[in-house]
C-alpha cells in the first residue's frame, strides 16, 4: 500500500514541476510587459512630477505679479480717492463762492431796483441809455456796478432835495374840489403846506402828483411859511410819495357808528334807553316803598310797648309806602287776634311782593333780546359781505367793510346794553330783597316789643 502512494506522491510531485515550469514559461512575456509598463508609468510620474513643480513655480510667479498688480491697483485707487476728496472739497468751495457771487447780485439787483422804484416816485429818472456818461453796451457785472453808483449819487441827490425846505408857486386842491393857485411850501418830500387867499392849512398827497387841502386849522403856520417866517410849532402831516392818494383818517361819531350798524343798530338803541327808563322807573318805585320815618317809627313802638294800639295804629296812617302797610297789618293783627298775628304780617309782605318786583321780568326781557339783536345784526352783516363777495370777488377790501362794520357794530351795542341793564336790573334785585326783609324784621320787632311791654307790666305789677 505504502509504493503506490508514494508513486503517487513522486507522480504529483513531477506534475506539480511541469505545470510550475509551463507556467514560468508562460509568464515571462506578462513581467516583461508590466516592466515594461512600469517604466513608462514611472517615467510620466517624473514628467508630471517636474510638470507640476513647472506649473506650480509659474503660479507662484503669477500671484507674485498679481499681488504687484494688485498693490499698484491700491495705490492709485489711494490716489484717485485722495485727488476726489480735493476735487469734492474744491467743488464745495467753488459752490459757496458761486452762492455768494449770486447773493450779491441778488441783492445788488433788489437794491438798484427798490433805488430806481424810489427815484421814480420822487421824479428823477433812472439808469438808461439817456444818462450823460453811461454806455447802453455794458453789460454782466459792469452795468450792475454803473447802476449802483448812480443809484447811489441820484440817493444823495434826492437825500438834499427831502432835506430842504423849498416854497415856489402852485396849484392844489380846496376841500371843496375846487382848484386854486398859490405857494406850496414842501418840507422835502415828507409834508406840504398850501397858502392861498382861498384858503391855507396842510395839504396831503391826492395821486398823480396832485395835493389837496385837508386841515385849514393849519393856516396860520402855512401862511407864515409861504411868508418865510418862523413858526414855533410846526404841525405836519406825513407822507410817502405824492403818486398815490392819501385818505385821511376822521374819527367817528356816535351816529356814524349807529348808521354802519343798520337798521338793528337802531331797534339795539331804542331798547337800550327803554330798558333803562323801565330801570329807572323800578328804582323810583322802590324808592318809594321803602321810604321810612324813624321818628315815627320810634313814636309808634313806644305806643305798642305801653299796649296803646289804638294811638298806634293812629300814628301809622302817616307813615307811606310798604312799611307804612305791614306796620299797619301789624298792628291790626295784635288787636284782632295776637296769636294769627305773623300770618297777618307775612300775608301783607305777600302783598307787597308784586310791587316790590314791578318791572323786573320786563328788565330780564331786554336783557336777554339785547345780546340776541346783537347777533342778529352781525348775522345780516355777514350775510352782506358774502353777497358782495359773491359778485365783486375779493379785489377791493372796502366794498365788504359796510357789512363787516354792520356785524361788529350791532355785536358791540348789543353787549354794551345788555352788560349795564345786567347790573342794574341786579342791584335792583338786590335792593327789592333787602326791603322785603327788612320789612318782616321791623313787623316782627313790633310784636316783639309789644310782648315785652306786657311782660315788663306783668313784673311791675
Amino acid at each position: 500500500m505504502k509504493v503506490p502512494r508514494l508513486f503517487f506522491l513522486v507522480g504529483l510531485l513531477v506534475l506539480a514541476s511541469a505545470v510550475q515550469a509551463q507556467t514560468a514559461a508562460a509568464a515571462d512575456p506578462l513581467v516583461a510587459a508590466y516592466q515594461r509598463e512600469f517604466v513608462f508609468l514611472d517615467n510620466e510620474i517624473r514628467l508630471l512630477k517636474e510638470r507640476q513643480k513647472a506649473v506650480a513655480t509659474d503660479g507662484d510667479a503669477r500671484i507674485e505679479a498679481s499681488k504687484k498688480g494688485l498693490d499698484d491697483l491700491e495705490a492709485q485707487l489711494l490716489a484717485l480717492t485722495s485727488k476726489s476728496a480735493q476735487m469734492t472739497e474744491d467743488l464745495k468751495v467753488a459752490d459757496s463762492e458761486s452762492q455768494k457771487t449770486q447773493d450779491s447780485f441778488d441783492l445788488a439787483q433788489t437794491i438798484i431796483s427798490q433805488g430806481n422804484t424810489r427815484l421814480t416816485s420822487a421824479g428823477l429818472p433812472v439808469f438808461s441809455a439817456t444818462v450823460p456818461g453811461k454806455s447802453p453796451t455794458l453789460k454782466g457785472a459792469q452795468r450792475i456796478q454803473a447802476e449802483l453808483e448812480y443809484v447811489f449819487n441820484s440817493s444823495v441827490t434826492l437825500l438834499d432835495q427831502v432835506s430842504s425846505i423849498r416854497s415856489a408857486p402852485g396849484d392844489f386842491f380846496l376841500e371843496d374840489g375846487r382848484k386854486v393857485s398859490g405857494t406850496v411850501v414842501q418840507l422835502g418830500r415828507i409834508a406840504s403846506f398850501g397858502s392861498s387867499a382861498e384858503g391855507s392849512g396842510t395839504l396831503a398827497p391826492a395821486g398823480k402828483d396832485i395835493l389837496r387841502l385837508v386841515k385849514t386849522e393849519n393856516a396860520a403856520a402855512a401862511q407864515a411859511l409861504a411868508k418865510g417866517t418862523p413858526t414855533p410849532e410846526l404841525p405836519l402831516y406825513l407822507y410817502q410819495g405824492l403818486d398815490k392818494n392819501v385818505e385821511i383818517h376822521v374819527e367817528k361819531s356816535w351816529q356814524k357808528s349807529l348808521e354802519e350798524g343798520g337798521p338793528v343798530a337802531f331797534v339795539i338803541v331804542g331798547v337800550g334807553v327803554v330798558g333803562f327808563l323801565i330801570a329807572g322807573l323800578r328804582a323810583l318805585f322802590l324808592l318809594g316803598l321803602a321810604r321810612r320815618d324813624e321818628a315815627r317809627m320810634k313814636s309808634i313802638f313806644d305806643q305798642v310797648g305801653a299796649d296803646d294800639l289804638e294811638g298806634a295804629a293812629t300814628s301809622s296812617q302817616s307813615l307811606k309806602g310798604s312799611m307804612g302797610r305791614v306796620i299797619r297789618a301789624a298792628i291790626a293783627g295784635l288787636k284782632s287776634n295776637p296769636e294769627t298775628v305773623e300770618d297777618a304780617i307775612q300775608a301783607q309782605i305777600l302783598e307787597e311782593h308784586p310791587r316790590l318786583d314791578r318791572f323786573r321780568s320786563l328788565i330780564t326781557v331786554f336783557v336777554g333780546a339785547a345780546p340776541m339783536l346783537g347777533l342778529l345784526g352781525t348775522v345780516s352783516g355777514m350775510i352782506r359781505v358774502f353777497d358782495i363777495l359773491t359778485i365783486f370777488g375779493t379785489s377791493d377790501p372796502k366794498l365788504v367793510s359796510g357789512g363787516i362794520s354792520e356785524a361788529l357794530v350791532t355785536t358791540a351795542l348789543g353787549l354794551s346794553v345788555a352788560i349795564p341793564l345786567l347790573l342794574v336790573g341786579s342791584l335792583l334785585t338786590t335792593w327789592s330783597d333787602r326791603v322785603t326783609g327788612e320789612l318782616e324784621v321791623r313787623a316782627l320787632r313790633l310784636v316783639a316789643h309789644r310782648h315785652e311791654g306786657r311782660r315788663l307790666a306783668a313784673v311791675a305789677s
